[in-house]
Parts: C-alpha cells; structure tokens; sequence
C-alpha cells in the first residue's frame, strides 16, 4: 500500500518579508521557528504538520475575493473567540478583510483576515480543529490551532474525492453546495471549497500564483508518484533522474510536492 502524508502547508511569500511573515505566524500560532536549507524559515508544529514559508520573487498578493488573482488555499483556524482572537492578529500585523461572507451566512461562525502578505486566513468557532484541542492563552496570545487547509475549486465534491483517493480517510461533511471536507488515514483535514468562475494556479509564473500549497512524505517516490497520477494528478515538475521529490498537480490546478522520505 503506498504511504502518503501532509507534512507541511507552505506559504508563499515576497522575500524581502522573511522577518515579517516568521514572526507573525510564530506570535499566531506558537509554533517554534527554525530555519533549514530547504526554506529560510518553518514553524514547527508538534502533531506532525509544520507551517513552512516560501520566499518568491516577483510576488503578487491574492485579490480574493476576485479572481483576478485568487487566493488559491486559505487556512482555517479554531479558537473559542473569533473577537479576541481577531484583534490579537491585528495587533500582530493582520488585518481584517473588507469583504466577510459571514454577514450573508448568518449560521457561519468566522472572521476572514489577511496576514501581512495578503493571504486570507479564517479564525473559525463551530468546528474542531485538527492538530489537537484549543489550548489555554498563553503569554496574552489567545487559544488558536490550526483548523484545516481549504482548496478553491470548480468542483468541491470532485476535489475532495480525489484526496480521499490519494491519502485514504473518510469524507467527514456530507456533500453540500459549496462545502466538503476529508480527513485522511494520518488524521489531517482537507476541505474544498467550491468557487464560480474558478482559475486555477500558473505557477511557478506570478499570474495567478499557487499562494499555499502543501509537501507530502512518501515511503517510495516512484510508487507515490504512479499512485497519484492514478488519482487524477499530473506532474508540474520532475527535477530529473535521482531526484528526491516530484511537483504534482490536483485536479483542480494546485500544486502539491512529493518527497522522500529519510
């Protein structure tokens, strides 16, 4: 059976903002920042699934909630507070979006926010987040864990079954007209989100830019790769022969990486 797990959600970013986007997320989270050779800076977190930072040249911020240049993938993040947790992110750099859909979904519970980048990001207070319980403040930052990735799509249904095919789990939310979500064999949580007059993404080119995407480990490439093509998938990116990773494309357009593991 072919191993396939999320290990990282990688945000783009301009790279003169290093610093910037670091300490944001880190004071977000609490996750640790370390640095290796593969990106200037990550933020580690405990359960198995790191927040990675990825510096682009020539970056252009999303114009959700146009499609000019789409947001791509956003996250969501839980917390008991959606104000205080809102206000905290501001006084660290956010900002709140002109445009929250919650005002037209008056069962929705969330705030949409914009991090120092231009990336749109959810706090949300109706559902479990993935990488553990909510834990207490700390340090005057509120309780706040990571929800799930969401993928913009055509077709939300469609996108969330190809997932399910590649990583195993469960649908967890019944199909509905804009909404659906899979938790995978390893535990983490992938929601779709239709869009209409969806784009996908050009990357590597700045036209519509990936935005987020995510690394998966896999146990054998090669099989990995076969599995995935299998799926749905196409290859973006394949560094040559001896290579230790794969760029793929979902269905819908995002790019997503395979790599090694060890």
């Amino acid at each position: 059976m072919v191993s396939i797990e999320v290990r990282e959600i990688v945000i783009d970013y301009p790279r003169e903002r290093t610093t910037e986007l670091l300490d944001f997320y880190a004071a977000l989270t609490g996750y640790t920042p370390y640095r290796n050779e593969g990106h200037p800076s990550l933020l580690e977190n405990e359960h198995g699934v790191d927040l990675g930072l990825q510096p682009v040249d020539d970056y252009l911020p999303p114009t959700w909630p146009t499609q000019e240049r789409g947001q791509q993938m956003h996250l969501d993040f839980a917390t008991p507070d959606l104000e205080v947790a809102a206000r905290f992110a501001e006084s660290i750099g956010a900002t709140r979006a002109d445009v929250q859909p919650a005002e037209d979904h008056p069962d929705d519970d969330f705030i949409v926010m914009l991090d120092p980048a231009g990336h749109p990001f959810c706090f949300v207070g109706h559902h479990e987040p993935v990488d553990g319980p909510v834990k207490e403040a700390v340090d005057g930052r509120p309780p706040v864990a990571l929800r799930m990735p969401f993928l913009d799509c055509p077709d939300h249904n469609a996108l969330v079954d190809f997932y399910q095919a590649l990583l195993g789990g469960e649908r967890i939310w019944n199909p509905d007209d804009e909404y659906a979500a899979v938790r995978s064999a390893s535990g983490f949580v992938i929601g779709t989100q239709r869009v209409d007059g969806y784009l996908g993404p050009t990357w590597p080119t700045q036209e519509r830019g990936q935005q987020l995407h995510m690394d998966m480990a896999v146990d054998d490439l090669e099989a990995a790769k076969a599995h995935a093509l299998a799926c749905g998938a196409t290859v973006a990116y394949e560094p040559g022969e001896g290579a230790r990773h794969v760029v793929m494309r979902d269905p819908a357009g995002h790019p997503f990486c395979l790599g090694q593991n060890g």
